[in-house]
């Protein structure tokens, strides 16, 4: 019986964790707005930021930043919501389906 329930608590686990990588993915992407610049300062060293340096550097845009698109934003959102919604119907399930056979398994 301690294995069923180990096994149901890993899958549990499982499908948390699964669902923490995707929104970790999904909210590092959004930092991918901000345009990234490249310099070398007077004493050779090279710098990177998000934020653009002085004027008068000599600088080299790596990435550049793209306009933000509000519809393709909520649209992804929206979809993002439902699968999250998805695993966590899908694993409520699995844990009552466990539980329902536990209780069985303790009825026999």
């Amino acid at each position: 019986m301690e294995q069923v329930k180990d096994h149901e608590h890993s899958q549990s686990q499982t499908v948390h964790w699964l669902i923490f990588i995707f929104l970790t993915v999904l909210l590092s992407t959004q930092q991918l707005d901000a345009g990234i610049y490249q310099w070398v300062d007077e004493n050779g060293v090279k710098h990177y930021s998000n934020k653009s340096p002085v004027k008068d550097r000599n600088v080299k845009i790596l990435f550049d930043e793209y306009q933000h698109d509000e519809i393709a934003h909520l649209i992804r959102v929206k979809t993002d919501q439902e699968i999250i919604d998805a695993l966590t119907e899908e694993n409520i399930k699995e844990e009552q389906q466990a539980s329902v056979e536990e209780q069985k398994k303790l009825e026999e």
